[in-house]
C-alpha cells in the first residue's frame, strides 16, 4: 500500500507547544499495523516543545532554520538536516531561538506520536538524572 499526505491540506496539530505545528505523515491510525510514527514540524521563531520523553528512540532532522535541541542539559545547535538521535526515557525538549521559522522531520520508533511532559527542570543540567 502507499500512502501520500498532501501538504497544503494535510490535518495540522497545533496544540503540540507554543508556536509549533506538526502534521502526522504515518502511524498507526494512518497506516494501521504500523509499528512506527513519523511526520513534519513547523516552529516559529520562540516556538518550542515543553520538556518530554517518550517510551521510544526519537530521530528528528532538522530540514530549514535552526533549532536548539535540549536534552538533559546539555544544548545542541542543529541546522542543515543535522540530525538528533533520542533514546527511549531520554528527557528533551527543541526551541526556535532564531528569528526565522525552522522545520523538522521526525520519525519515532513507536505506532502513535505519544509524549510524557515533564517539568521544565528535568531538561536543565540540574534536573539531569544522568550526572
Amino acid at each position: 500500500m502507499e500512502r501520500v499526505t498532501r501538504f497544503r491540506s494535510a490535518r495540522r496539530s497545533f496544540g503540540v507547544g507554543p508556536g509549533a505545528e506538526f502534521i502526522d505523515y504515518f502511524n498507526a491510525e494512518l497506516v494501521p499495523g504500523i509499528e512506527m510514527s513519523g511526520g513534519y514540524g513547523r516552529f516559529q521563531p520562540g516556538g518550542r516543545l515543553p520538556a518530554h520523553v517518550h517510551d521510544f528512540d526519537e530521530s528528528i532532522c532538522i530540514i530549514d532554520g535552526i533549532a536548539t535541541c535540549l536534552v538533559e542539559g546539555r544544548a545542541s545547535v542543529m541546522s542543515h538536516c543535522s540530525t538528533a538521535m533520542v533514546p527511549r526515557g531520554r528527557v528533551h525538549y527543541f526551541i526556535n531561538e532564531s528569528s526565522a521559522a525552522m522545520e523538522m522531520i521526525w520519525v519515532y520508533a513507536g505506532p502513535m506520536p505519544e509524549r510524557i511532559v515533564v517539568a521544565a527542570a528535568c531538561a536543565t543540567e540540574a534536573g539531569n538524572p544522568w550526572r
